[in-house]
């Protein structure tokens, strides 16, 4: 879709199964420009072997016929020579399950030659590949990690990422100097600026769920400490937001966010510092950190413990900005953590590592008047694989920016 209509889309795929449900996918959405190649990618010419994962997102290339089913494997490099269309191409990403290194051994010209951003899996939660970055350097590619919620980039040059992030960028200096100019990568962050005490208030009382509570929070933003950690976390957030002010900036704020909410945890941890760091972590692209605030938000409700709110705190989620729960202000911090966590806590949307103990998620979001179609989809998909297709939920029946596809779920 990003492509447009005179874009051209390659995926490649060596598994024949799921080739021909891409293919489907493709018709059925009427993705013209996506075109799929049924093979895999690596430094040489042949057949190579896929070892099948726990799930299809994890197959990968093994060494020998015992451990999996037999594959066609090219290199980048010959196919790019057979394909006319393949010019100028813009991304590439690469994801492949520690082959990364070996692909772009056999793409070596086109790398050498063409520019494109290249977004690839530089880790499995454990290590770093080094590899595959190093090959990069040598043929005058920097690395960059994205800031997720400002969407810019920025260099990375270590130490290791944060366990969740999977993915790094990497640009030649002349792909860089045009996202930089479109406000989307930074290549050095310039002083950070911090917004003023005044509009986080002004932010925070315009929220729905927060505007019955108004004098509550102006009463809370007065006892901050206005050059201490907590208050410069709210500050340098909000200033990240601004649109106005140069992209090296942003970034620059929402990096000296996280360093002052680290901070103003080691001081104290509260359910308000905790919301706030879970913010801050996931727009700096800190997933398992972020993850792991929303879980205690999440542990402490399901364990029945009061939950005190006596500091300013941010919504975990851009979607509970404009939403407001009808049960109240206890409604909207729970269902924000439980959504949250839910989509933080595993690397894929099986949602795997999340524990809501005797609890379904999705009851719990009803019980504080959140409704999604988008959980209610990953309900129902799992009671599909499990057995008999469920009644559809209302949620699914009707078409809409969130539900695309309702004739799925009323055959």
């Amino acid at each position: 879709r990003a492509a447009g209509p005179e874009g051209r889309v390659w995926s490649f795929e060596p598994t024949a199964d799921i080739a021909r449900r891409l293919r489907d996918s493709a018709a059925l959405n009427g993705f013209a420009t996506l075109r799929v190649v049924e093979m895999a990618l690596g430094n040489a010419r042949g057949k190579a072997f896929l070892g099948r994962g726990e799930n299809d997102e994890l197959n990968r290339i093994v060494a020998t016929a015992a451990q999996g089913v037999a594959v066609r494997m090219e290199r980048l490099d010959d196919w790019i020579a057979s394909e006319p269309e393949a010019r100028g191409i813009g991304f590439v990403k690469l994801d492949v399950e520690g082959h990364e290194d070996a692909v772009i051994a056999g793409g070596a010209e086109f790398f050498a030659h063409e520019s494109p951003l290249l977004m690839l899996e530089i880790s499995d939660g454990q290590a770093v590949r080094d590899d595959a970055l190093q090959r990069l350097r040598d043929i005058g590619y920097e690395s960059y990690r994205l800031l997720p919620e400002p969407n810019i980039l920025v260099q990375f040059s270590g130490p290791r990422p944060d366990s969740g992030v999977l993915n790094l960028f990497a640009a030649k200096p002349d792909r860089a100097e045009k996202l930089a100019a479109r406000g989307l990568l930074v290549r050095s962050l310039p002083p950070a600026m911090l917004a003023e005490s005044g509009a986080v208030e002004a932010f925070l009382i315009a929220l729905p769920a927060l505007a019955p509570h108004r004098e509550d929070m102006r009463r809370a933003m007065a006892r901050l400490l206005p050059e201490g950690p907590y208050a410069a976390a709210l500050r340098g957030w909000l200033a990240s937001r601004d649109a106005t002010l140069p992209a090296g900036v942003r970034a620059a704020s929402l990096n000296a966010a996280f360093d002052a909410v680290r901070a103003a945890l080691a001081e104290r941890v509260t359910a308000s510092r905790l919301l706030t760091a879970g913010r801050i972590a996931r727009a700096t692209g800190r997933r398992s950190l972020a993850a792991e605030a929303a879980q205690q938000i999440v542990r402490t409700l399901l364990d029945g413990r009061p939950m005190t709110l006596g500091e300013p705190f941010l919504p975990l989620l851009p979607s509970y900005e404009e939403w407001a729960s009808p049960t109240g202000l206890t409604g909207w911090v729970g269902a924000m953590a439980i959504e949250a966590y839910w989509r933080w806590a595993s690397f894929s949307t099986y949602f795997n590592d999340a524990d809501f103990g005797r609890h379904d998620p999705v009851d719990l979001l009803r019980r504080y008047g959140r409704e999604s179609a988008f959980f209610e989809r990953r309900r129902q998909l799992h009671a599909m694989w499990r057995g008999p297709a469920p009644a559809p939920h209302a949620l699914l029946t009707r078409r809409t920016e969130d539900n695309l596809n309702p004739e799925f779920w009323v055959r």
